[in-house]
């Protein structure tokens, strides 16, 4: 083995040492190879480091994890050029010294990512992941909610957190939604993020929900809101004609991105 492809994946596992799962592109790029050689250093260095979907990461504790039929890192993949965009557009609109709230989801880590590293803010999210991006950001202040953990979500949910939420002002909450219609409303895939949604809703100032054109007429199971109680959608540019028509006679504004 050279003393070069030594060095590149004793770095692959460095990089993971600080980071809870990197995307193989990103990974690719840091180390300076194709995305085929990263996923042969991978291979070669399994099972001390995982390949989960297009994510590399260090081994979990949970055996169940690749049972699961959601789970962030996989999702977050699908329609990974949409969410990017969604998410770089949505963090261009935090200000200095806004309090943001930016929810779990498959869209919602694109948001933290972009956050710039000079901006003051103060950020509240009930996810591990999201936690974990804003806490890097070295002028943010973050509060997470806390509470019993669901390891395919990455969320934490508990009363607690409804009562500290209702105390709490937020200037911009970034709500994620996995179906947007126009006679059912948001939903979302799980029941226990229902009522932490609502009431972020009830205590912000704007309420951005930040969903991939996808989501557009899809239902899930667990209903959060009306769409008329959001004030802009965050979608992309190939939203259909029809959807975009009820958004407007609605008054949401719609950025397209």
């Amino acid at each position: 083995m050279s003393l070069t492809k030594e060095k590149r994946k004793n770095d692959l596992v460095e990089l993971l040492s600080h980071e809870e799962m990197i995307h193989l592109a990103d990974l690719s790029r840091l180390l300076g190879v194709s995305e085929m050689t990263s996923r042969r250093y991978i291979a070669e260095l399994s099972p001390s480091v995982r390949l989960l979907g297009s994510y590399a990461m260090l081994p979990r504790e949970s055996a169940v994890l690749d049972q699961q039929t959601y789970l962030v890192d996989i999702e977050t993949d699908r329609n990974r050029e949409k969410k990017l965009s969604i998410g770089r557009a949505a963090a261009a609109l935090i200000e200095e010294n806004d309090v943001i709230f930016i929810d779990c989801g498959t869209t919602t880590p694109f948001i933290a990512h972009y956050i710039s590293n000079e901006l003051n803010f103060k950020g509240i999210c009930c996810s591990l992941n999201i936690f974990n991006l804003l806490n890097a950001k070295k002028n943010s202040k973050i509060l997470l909610t806390g509470g019993a953990f669901h390891e395919k979500t990455q969320v934490f949910s508990s009363p607690q957190a409804l009562d500290m939420i209702r105390q709490l002002r937020i200037t911009k909450a970034f709500v994620s939604a996995a179906g947007i219609s126009q006679q059912l409303g948001l939903t979302c895939f799980n029941q226990y993020e229902i009522e932490l949604k609502r009431e972020v809703m009830k205590v912000s100032q704007h309420v951005y929900i930040v969903a991939d054109s996808s989501k557009f007429d899809q239902v899930k199971m667990a209903y959060f809101a009306d769409v008329d109680q959001v004030d802009t959608v965050i979608t992309n540019e190939d939203i259909s004609a029809t959807d975009e028509s009820w958004l407007r006679q609605l008054n949401i504004n719609l950025i397209k991105t």
